[in-house]
């Protein structure tokens, strides 16, 4: 399945494993299956930390360099292809995004430098 079943936004990134695993309880969601995806995005969504059931509930945490440079919430989307397990693979998942909406901006392979 590999797909984001559930994005919190708003989420105080202080809580541990057990606070956000409290949070999904309170929405009814009692077990993650392998290959679901929930995102606890920050207020300033400059962060978040995602829990996925692959290896048994694996907890990753993001930031982003800059306090000024949001996190891109289409690319949220793409992590669940991109993930690498100690890697929330936002990095890739970001340059996915930008290749699909500004294809014209991006070298082909054949003009790779």
């Amino acid at each position: 399945m590999n797909t984001i079943l559930k994005v919190f936004p708003e989420t105080p990134l202080y809580y541990s494993h057990k606070g956000l695993l409290a949070i999904l309880q309170k929405h009814k969601i009692k077990q993650i299956k392998d290959g679901e995806y929930y995102v606890f995005i920050n207020r300033a969504t400059t962060a978040f930390k995602l829990i996925t059931g692959a290896a048994g509930n694996v907890l990753v945490y993001y930031k982003s360099p800059s306090a000024k440079r949001p996190i891109n919430i289409n690319a949220l989307a793409y992590i669940p292809h991109y993930f690498g397990g100690s890697d929330a693979g936002y990095s890739k998942a970001l340059e996915h995004t930008l290749r699909k909406k500004l294809p014209n901006l991006f070298l082909k392979p054949k003009e790779e430098i």
